[in-house]
């Protein structure tokens, strides 16, 4: 059995980040009604609907929000996400309205997250050049924007991209780059993105002790953020590699 073809888990949600342990929609409600203009509220949203299924709800409830305030570009973004994870016909468009609101209000790093989603959108429906060309516009922002946070999480992105076609070096040189900005002066999400990602890469190059010590950092850190949705997808990469490299007596 080749073990390089047992592919872990990857994170892929816009940005790859959620709210911390919402237990309702009301919850989310509040958070956005409290914060309407940060992102953690509206990620709220994606997280919940992924711990119970309940993608309507968190359509239904995203919908209103933009019903209210056509204007409120993080709603549609957050429901494109939520489209495209339900089959929605309309993610697509929600995308390309966000990006062009958020380019022509000079909000870089929310133009950039909604790139990024974009891109993950297209790489899923087998539109790889599109794909790429997102993620160049992505770097093309956060470099303009002079944010060196918001760059080296676009290279994370590039990098899984690149593991996605089997170029673990390049992916590893690339996150081994930016791996002192974001574990210096980024947030646990980027963090968890930085490790996820490099957890799969070493996974892909053999080197097996070291993905499970970047999955298992990953489950430690999303853990420590009150995070169980995705430290449930870092625990499972842990678990198969173990079960991998360590197999049961038969």
């Amino acid at each position: 059995m080749n073990l390089r073809f047992l592919l872990p888990a990857l994170l892929v949600a816009a940005g790859a980040a959620y709210a911390q342990a919402p237990s309702t929609f009301d919850d989310c409600d509040q958070v956005v009604l409290q914060h309407p203009n940060q992102e953690r509220g509206y990620r709220c949203y994606i997280a919940l609907a992924g711990r119970s299924g309940d993608w309507d709800e968190a359509a239904r409830r995203l919908d209103a929000l933009v019903a209210v305030d056509p204007d409120n570009y993080l709603a549609r973004l957050t429901l494109a996400s939520v489209e495209a994870r339900r089959g929605g016909q309309n993610a697509e468009l929600l995308y390309l309205e966000s990006i062009a609101a958020f380019r022509d209000r000079r909000e870089s790093d929310h133009e950039v997250a909604a790139r990024l989603g974009y891109s993950t959108f297209l790489s899923f429906r087998g539109r790889v050049g599109e794909s790429g060309e997102q993620l160049q516009e992505a770097m093309n922002t956060a470099v303009q924007a002079g944010d060196a946070v918001l760059a080296a999480t676009v290279s994370v992105h590039l990098a899984r991209t690149e593991y996605y076609q089997a170029l673990y070096e390049a992916a590893e040189r690339r996150l081994l780059k930016v791996r002192e900005t974001l574990f210096r002066d980024g947030d646990g999400y980027q963090q968890s993105l930085w490790l996820g990602v490099a957890g799969s890469v070493r996974w892909g190059m053999g080197r097996f002790p070291e993905a499970m010590n970047d999955f298992t950092q990953q489950a430690e850190l999303l853990a420590s953020m009150d995070d169980p949705y995705e430290e449930a997808v870092a625990r499972s990469n842990v678990a198969l590699l173990a079960s991998i490299v360590h197999p049961p007596n038969q």
